[in-house]
């Protein structure tokens, strides 16, 4: 495809770094790494609920498998990947900011502001 389009549609994509994979592994591997160390070191800590470990396990993951499918132009997995992400990423998100929303309702000082929205 790469090779049939025009100049100007070239000159983007190299521009916007799509076709350089050391770009892509720099924003998708390394935040990967960074999730699956983080999801390691919590996964003893008895504050931090498992799901979200491994919600943060199965996002890291993702984003290795998506640079792998990528670099290697392996089609179903990066349709696979694409679903994970539209799945977990939000519902990580989501559960993410309830749970730090009850953790800061016990903090000392806490004010709730919800009722004068």
């Amino acid at each position: 495809q790469y090779d049939q389009t025009s100049m100007v549609i070239k000159d983007v994509i190299v521009s916007l770094g799509i076709s350089n994979p050391a770009l892509f592994i720099l924003s998708m591997g390394l935040p990967g790494i960074w999730f699956i160390v983080v999801s390691i070191m919590a996964w003893n800590n008895p504050f931090i609920p498992k799901y979200l470990v491994g919600l943060g396990l199965l996002w890291g993951i993702g984003n290795i498998l998506t640079v792998i499918a990528h670099l290697f132009v392996i089609i179903p997995l990066i349709y696979l990947v694409a679903v994970g992400a539209l799945i977990f990423a939000p519902t990580w998100s989501l559960l993410e900011g309830f749970y730090l929303r009850k953790v800061a309702k016990n903090l000392p000082g806490y004010i709730d502001t919800s009722d004068s929205l």
